[in-house]
């Protein structure tokens, strides 16, 4: 599946997948987080703008020291990434937030977003037709 996606600032997203596809670039298979699947060294992820890219899970951030440049040598960061589990993370960050001792990261208005995007998504499969938000 291929979907575009026009925001309202003008930015454009394009982004392209397949559970079909024979290759190492899946979550499962990068990320490390569940051992039924092989590991493999690369990223799953590749987001890119004008100011920079990151590519996922290896959190490789790349960008121009100063405006972007062609020929301009391209920088390359790597953040330390805490070694623990994220579902474990997730998961004790779930009871904090349950206690309220902690804020959600994600938002259930963050969540209405995404599943109102997702929608208009399945809409213009359906349709052929641009669907606007």
């Amino acid at each position: 599946a291929v979907v575009n996606v026009r925001f309202a600032d003008g930015a454009l997203a394009s982004m392209t997948i397949s559970d079909a596809t024979a290759s190492p670039w899946n979550w499962e298979a990068t990320a490390r987080e569940d051992p039924q699947y092989r590991p493999f060294d690369a990223d799953a992820y590749f987001i890119g703008g004008t100011k920079g890219a990151l590519s996922l899970p290896r959190l490789h951030q790349f960008s121009y020291d100063g405006a972007s440049n062609w020929h301009k040598p391209l920088q390359m960061e790597i953040p330390a990434v805490d070694p623990a589990l994220p579902h474990k993370m997730q998961l004790k960050h779930f009871v904090k937030v349950v206690r309220r001792e902690a804020e959600p990261v994600v938002t259930p208005a963050d969540n209405v977003k995404t599943l109102t995007l997702l929608n208009a998504i399945k809409e213009a499969a359906e349709t052929g037709q641009l669907v606007e938000l």
